[in-house]
């Protein structure tokens, strides 16, 4: 007896199979036995006696096990395959949770979430935010936070670019429950003339964009470009979606951390501001005291003017009568 492969079974000495239940030819001499894992049919195990005597019963019943006991040894291994597969895939999705969570910045966790998925493949990342969360009502501006190149190219300039969302009707197919995916933006009929401009601008052939969600706040999205068509899998987008949910939430405690960082740093600006001007001793003082902190603070070229009336009662403080004042 012998067994043959897939490969084998198109020869024309080969018995056929009619149907995907156990079968046998007409020629005594050859069996073929169907291979079936969960009910579907993924081969066959077929012999023939090349004595050419007629296979018996004890041969026909061993060959229809031993097709039985393959099927199952196929199953078990490709259970365990994949159960390596979803071992390994959470491996990365644990490691990927650690680096995000550790993430100290907006850019940081924008990093960290690039390193740990396919994003890395794409050629441009980036952490857009609203300027309110989207809710019953469009937000108007959307902003960019944090931005990442595949090519090497600094990404800076990108950040703080904002868009108004009236002029771009496309977005309003960008689902907050799931990822909007266009695998060629060259053919998707979701595609308007305001995006498909910004990618010629670009240079980028698809497109994937991912709603940051925080609670029941729509406030963002993480938004990928690739310059050639989009090849994620349905493994990885689920993989970015779920790592992409634990980020939207991160980095909207950075976000409200370094607002309240930069409220409390002006605060203090204006504070000590505020003491220099009080403790200067006259008006002319004064005055030459808050354009100066206001240069210092601000970076800007500063002027007082006084009115007529205003440069009589300085004058009269300090004994200048000029008709107007530049400090």
């Amino acid at each position: 007896i012998r067994l043959l492969s897939s490969r084998d079974l198109n020869k024309p000495e080969i018995p056929k199979l009619s149907s995907a239940a156990e079968t046998s030819s007409d020629d005594a001499t050859a069996l073929a036995a169907p291979i079936q894992v969960r009910g579907e049919t993924i081969g066959v195990l077929g012999a023939r006696n090349p004595s050419g005597e007629p296979i018996n019963r004890d041969q026909h019943e061993m060959l229809i096990a031993l097709a039985s006991e393959v099927a199952e040894a196929l199953d078990r291994a490709r259970l365990f395959e994949e159960m390596q597969m979803a071992q390994t895939q959470m491996e990365k999705l644990f490691a990927g949770s650690e680096r995000v969570v550790q993430a100290n910045t907006i850019q940081g966790v924008l990093n960290s979430l690039i390193e740990s998925t396919e994003l890395n493949q794409m050629d441009r990342v980036s952490f857009m935010f609203f300027d309110r969360p989207w809710d019953t009502q469009q937000p108007e501006l959307m902003s960019v936070t944090a931005a990442w190149n595949r090519n090497g190219k600094s990404a800076e300039q990108a950040i703080g670019l904002t868009y108004h969302l009236a002029d771009l009707p496309s977005f309003r197919h960008i689902s907050r429950h799931e990822p909007t995916i266009f695998h060629n933006l060259d053919n998707d009929d979701r595609v308007g003339e305001d995006v498909q401009s910004l990618a010629n601008k670009l240079g980028a052939k698809s497109a994937a964009y991912f709603p940051l969600i925080a609670g029941d706040q729509w406030f963002g999205l993480l938004a990928a470009q690739s310059d050639s068509l989009l090849n994620l899998t349905d493994a990885d987008i689920r993989q970015i979606s779920s790592l992409t949910s634990q980020a939207a939430s991160v980095s909207l405690t950075q976000r409200l951390f370094e607002q309240t960082q930069a409220r409390a740093r002006a605060e203090q600006t204006l504070r000590e501001v505020t003491a220099r001007v009080f403790a200067a001793a006259d008006a002319d003082t004064i005055l030459r005291t808050a354009a100066r902190e206001v240069n210092r603070v601000l970076g800007l070229e500063t002027y007082v003017y006084l009115t007529p009336t205003d440069i009589q009662a300085v004058g009269q403080g300090n004994g200048h009568s000029e008709e107007r004042s530049e400090l």
